[in-house]
């Protein structure tokens, strides 16, 4: 067996030809797509202070317990992006720019998961936001392009489903009676339930 130095990291792997020619068309279909529809690519940093990724949600299985965490040499708490939404929204606090912002992205992202055939530490993503006035047009937009990048690769037996829990007072009403139902038994819940409980 080859000395573990001289191997990709555990949850890790290299990205090969083909392989690497097949995402790398991936990504351009998706770009133009996307830049149709008028979004502009953005590439945020590949690490943040981990404050970012915090407003996410202590409770979420993302901060707790999947993010590579440290400290750089000044002294500051960072973090390898876990996924790139929280690092466009700061993006988009940082530099204000005009609404609704569309932006697109691509790129890997790190997650300290149990490494499992087809999960992996490191992994790609592609998305889009689209940032600005509470417009419904816009998240019709937003899926409509998604949509259409699946029609693009060919996909077959494609499902969209779209799914509300209404509005404020009706996600406000959701979320008690969630937390009410589960409350009754919650002896039964694992640990991560009861933290996101």
């Amino acid at each position: 067996m080859a000395d573990p130095i001289y191997r990709a990291p555990k949850g890790t792997h290299d990205v090969l030809w083909p392989e690497s020619a097949r995402r790398r068309a991936l990504v351009g279909v998706f770009a133009d797509i996307v830049e149709a529809a008028g979004y502009s690519e953005v590439v945020p940093p590949m690490f943040e202070h981990v404050e970012v990724f915090r407003r996410l949600g202590d409770a979420t299985d993302v901060v707790r317990k999947e993010m590579y965490e440290f400290e750089d040499r000044g002294g500051r708490h960072i973090a390898l992006r876990p996924e790139q939404t929280a690092s466009i929204v700061r993006s988009f606090g940082e530099h204000r720019p005009n609404l609704p912002w569309k932006a697109w992205y691509a790129g890997p992202n790190f997650r300290y998961e149990r490494a499992q055939k087809g999960r992996f530490r490191q992994f790609d993503q592609v998305g889009i936001e689209a940032l600005g006035p509470e417009d419904p047009h816009l998240d019709a937009e937003v899926i409509a392009t998604a949509w259409r990048f699946y029609e693009c690769l060919g996909l077959q037996q494609v499902t969209l489903l779209v799914n509300s829990l209404g509005g404020p007072d009706d996600r406000a009403r959701y979320v008690t009676a969630l937390h009410d139902h589960f409350s009754t038994d919650i002896d039964s819940l694992s640990e991560d339930s009861r933290a996101t409980l």
